[in-house]
């Protein structure tokens, strides 16, 4: 006989079970990271704190990068630098916002420390964010000072998307730079691109077009 008290019993264990389960992003570790596409400042600036640029391909997505410690933000190709070296201080924190929060979900970036740092590691926290502003914290723990880091990167697990990224390590970065951003729509290709693709089809188009000659020639 079935005992409906533990049907109804066992219903509502699995009811509270799916309204306690996580509903955000799940973004972890992405090795290998990924390294394109780029972002590009649109107009650099030095001794600031805040630029705007856009990825390759996402010509409609603003996304604008601030500083917590004046830097010297590139002029194309995005990097981030400390003015003077240590005169002022080392930037301790990045963080990058998008206009459109629906596409981005994953991300990278590269770390330089500065030479005088004490110890030869550090622990950089990056703080994400998904579309609906829920957050989280990816820790990228015993990072190599010497030198430039490897990129270093984080992917959602369930088709979430990025709203704002935050990198942070409290001895400072003396330059981050290669933020390399990809999302769940295809990218847009450059004018060069479609005319190099252009120029692709037309030899193809002309090397089929003087084969057929031949071949009638020959016939």
């Amino acid at each position: 006989m079935i005992n409906s008290r533990g049907i109804l019993a066992a219903a509502f264990v699995s009811i509270a079970a799916v309204s306690s389960s996580p509903a955000h992003a799940t973004f972890v570790l992405q090795d290998p990271a990924i390294t394109a596409p780029l972002l590009n400042f649109d107009a650099g600036c030095s001794n600031c704190n805040t630029t705007t640029g856009h990825v390759a391909g996402y010509p409609s997505i603003l996304v604008t990068a601030t500083s917590i410690g004046n830097t010297d933000f590139s002029n194309g190709v995005a990097t981030v630098s400390t003015v003077n070296g240590r005169n002022p201080p080392l930037f301790t924190t990045l963080t990058f916002t998008f206009s459109d929060v629906s596409v981005f979900n994953a991300f990278s970036f590269q770390a330089q420390f500065d030479k005088k740092q004490t110890g030869d590691t550090t622990d950089i926290t990056l703080t994400w964010y998904d579309q609906n502003n829920v957050s989280g914290i990816i820790p990228f723990l015993n990072v190599d000072t010497n030198g430039l880091t490897p990129s270093l990167g984080i992917h959602s697990l369930d088709g979430q998307t990025l709203s704002k990224i935050v990198i942070f390590d409290p001895e400072g970065f003396s330059q981050l730079k290669q933020f390399a951003f990809a999302g769940n729509v295809a990218p847009v290709p450059e004018p060069s691109t479609w005319a190099m693709m252009i120029l692709g089809f037309a030899g193809v188009g002309y090397m089929t077009y003087r084969r057929r000659r031949q071949a009638t020639a020959l016939a």
